[in-house]
């Protein structure tokens, strides 16, 4: 806070990071422990294990890295203030060997015995079908997935994430593509409905660590 007390608004610079750099990756996976440690989904997904939360999110950022298209919002020594990671039209999320080395089989390696069930028994059979059945006839592949967007605490407020999502959504848009996304907390439906995004559906989820929601949502253009 400034003097008056009025919040200091940060330089920054919303970008694309074509070869984001490890220390880059891992603060993106620290952003996802800091931000969800008390998200049901994602104690969930880790069988009720903390310490599994970070290695998830940074599994899913490299992957995204690799395969994907990763956005962030970088101050002035490039340090990550906020990021947006999306599958592009015709990628999907852990579909590849190579995605999957990147740390999603070491994860699936600590993950507990009761974990692995209920990823495989739970997880696996409702959200990516119930999503599936949200943006059909498309698929996965037929679309862009925004799967995760994140702002440090500090930095929120200052039109990081909007900005990093505006970014996808004209480049989706461009080529005539559909953008989707999902998520598990009723504030962030307000705050993507007010970007234009519309809920297509909403389920909850069973879980021995909390039951827990998700919304799913596709953009809907502004028709003139």
């Amino acid at each position: 806070m400034s003097p008056s007390g009025k919040t200091t608004r940060e330089t920054f610079t919303l970008k694309q990071l074509v070869n984001p750099t490890e220390a880059q990756l891992r603060r993106a996976g620290r952003l996802t422990y800091e931000l969800m440690s008390k998200d049901p989904a994602l104690i969930s997904l880790c069988g009720g294990d903390p310490d599994l939360m970070e290695p998830l999110g940074l599994a899913m950022v490299r992957a995204g890295a690799l395969e994907g298209e990763f956005y962030a919002a970088v101050d002035g020594s490039d340090d990550i203030l906020g990021f947006v990671m999306t599958m592009p039209k015709g990628k999907v999320l852990f579909s590849t060997e190579e995605q999957k080395k990147l740390g999603f089989y070491d994860f699936m390696s600590r993950l507990s015995e009761a974990g692995k069930r209920y990823y495989a028994d739970t997880y696996l059979k409702i959200f990516p079908q119930y999503v599936a059945s949200c943006i059909a006839p498309l698929t996965m592949v037929d679309i862009w997935w925004i799967h995760t967007c994140m702002t440090r605490v500090e930095s929120q407020g200052q039109g990081i994430a909007s900005g990093l999502i505006r970014m996808i959504l004209d480049k989706a848009l461009a080529a005539g593509d559909v953008i989707g996304l999902s998520t598990t907390t009723e504030v962030n439906v307000r705050i993507y409905e007010s970007m234009g995004f519309k809920v297509i559906g909403h389920r909850g989820c069973p879980s021995p660590w909390g039951d827990w929601e998700f919304w799913v949502l596709r953009y809907e253009p502004t028709q003139s």
